[in-house]
C-alpha cells in the first residue's frame, strides 16, 4: 500500500485590514474503501478556533471566523493518506454483446 502526505496552502491578502471574515474550507480528505486518512489538520493564520461537520455530499468542512483586524488570511491543509488497491471488478461479457 501507498501513503500518500499531500499539502495545500490557500491564501488571501487584502488591500488593507479588514475587521472579520467568515469562512469554510473543504480542504481534508475523507476515508473510503480505497483511501485511509492516517492524519489531518488545518492550521488557519490568523488563528481561529474551528467548528467542523460532514455536509450534505459526506465532504468535511470546517468553519471558522476570524474576528481580529487581518490584511492576510492563510490556510493550510495537511494529511497523512493510505491509498489501498481499488478492487477489479471483472464483468461477463460475450464476444458478441462486446461487438
Amino acid at each position: 500500500m501507498k501513503r500518500l502526505r499531500i499539502e495545500h496552502t490557500t491564501g488571501f491578502s487584502y488591500q488593507g485590514d479588514v475587521s472579520a471574515s467568515y469562512n469554510e474550507a473543504r480542504m481534508l480528505p475523507n476515508s473510503t474503501d480505497t483511501q485511509f486518512v492516517l492524519s489531518s489538520s488545518l492550521d488557519i493564520d490568523p488563528s481561529a478556533s474551528v467548528n467542523q461537520y460532514v455536509d450534505y455530499f459526506g465532504t468535511r468542512v470546517a468553519a471558522f471566523d476570524v474576528l481580529s483586524p487581518h490584511g492576510a488570511l492563510t490556510i493550510t491543509a495537511r494529511s497523512l493518506v493510505e491509498v489501498r488497491p481499488r478492487p477489479l471488478e471483472h464483468v461477463d461479457i460475450t464476444w458478441h454483446e462486446l461487438a
